[in-house]
């Protein structure tokens, strides 16, 4: 456990000086000015190496496959061509309880202009849109949702066998189009186990003046193998301009998988500072536990502080977090967990 510890915080000590010469910012009035170091930084992304070079030739293959796959269903549009996006992730966990885990993950879309840009190619680790943008903590949302229906832990750091399958999925995913301000998604996959699953993702905003909106979100996914998952998020954002954002989330999830059934719960306050190109850091209060047929109870709550930064390129993030989280069903006192993402994205 102490070698899990110690390489887990050796990867914050490499990233942090890095970090520190690239990313100095000043908050003055609400506003953001940028300070010489961050300009000498973005110079330096002018300044090619092997890096860009990987990334350009990486980016290039993916909208040439992209490319491809477009014209079975059509012509290329000039003025909209078909273009390829991905995500290289590599989440991070660790806590005296559980020890050190590290997941690699890989999600791609490809986006078909022939069918209307209606319809998406994905492919790679489905479980990372079950994450909604607006959702305060890296660590919950690092739980694994779909192990075939069962939140199961491995003793093992890093498992390739089990890498090797929930990065193998593949999907189709139809844009609905919108009603009164709703926004929807509808997929259909298969994943590497044999599981064909279905999901429905829908989306609204309300906006109750400049400052001050809300935000609703709902999925739900059933698989042959893995049956059925339902997720609610619901968030109200005070955001005043120049200013930290301040949001409460609620959100409320069922799993059902055969004879395991479970109704659960979770609220976030949390204080968020934008810092452009997605990008921020924020802080916050969390509490959760189980919804039961009579009663609704508290399993674990504390403090989270967290962060997103750009590290050494543009393209390139770090997210590290840190929780102070009990958990009753466990019996486990407070405890420090850590969580660190980093990120690549073409």
């Amino acid at each position: 456990m102490k070698r899990s510890a110690l390489f887990f915080l050796t990867q914050l000590v490499f990233i942090a000086p890095v970090w520190s010469q690239t990313a100095e910012q000043d908050y003055r009035g609400g506003i953001i000015t940028m300070q010489s170091s961050e300009r000498d930084a973005q110079n330096n992304y002018k300044k090619r190496n092997w890096v860009d070079d990987t990334h350009n030739v990486v980016s290039d293959n993916l909208d040439d496959t992209a490319k491809k796959v477009n014209n079975w269903f059509g012509e290329e549009k000039k003025h909209d061509p078909a273009k390829a996006s991905l995500r290289l992730i590599l989440d991070n966990n660790w806590n005296k309880y559980d020890g050190y885990s590290i997941k690699p993950r890989v999600r791609g879309r490809v986006k078909l202009p022939a069918l209307q840009d209606r319809f998406h190619l994905v492919f790679g680790d489905e479980t990372v849109e079950n994450e909604f943008e607006n959702v305060d903590e890296l660590q919950y949302e690092q739980q694994p949702i779909l192990k075939d229906g069962e939140r199961a832990h491995s003793k093992k750091a890093l498992s390739l066998r089990k890498t090797r399958q929930d990065n193998a999925s593949l999907g189709l995913q139809w844009l609905l189009p919108d009603v009164r301000s709703w926004h929807g998604r509808v997929g259909l996959g298969l994943r590497s186990n044999g599981d064909l699953y279905s999901k429905l993702k829908l989306n609204k905003k309300w906006e109750y003046s400049p400052i001050l909106n809300a935000d609703y979100a709902f999925l739900y996914r059933y698989g042959l193998k893995s049956k059925h998952y339902v997720r609610n998020n619901f968030t109200i954002s005070h955001k005043p301009v120049g200013q930290p954002e301040t949001s409460n989330q609620l959100r409320i999830e069922y799993r059902h998988n055969g004879e395991d059934e479970s109704w659960t719960w979770g609220n976030s306050f949390s204080r968020n500072h934008p810092r452009g190109n997605d990008t921020w850091y924020n802080y916050g209060l969390y509490v959760g536990g189980d919804i039961n047929s009579d009663s609704v109870s508290v399993n674990s709550y504390g403090p989270f502080v967290g962060m997103r930064k750009n590290f050494y390129r543009k393209w390139i993030y770090f997210q590290p977090e840190i929780t102070y989280y009990n958990n009753e069903a466990l019996d486990r006192p407070h405890h420090i967990g850590l969580s660190l993402r980093l990120e690549a994205q073409f």
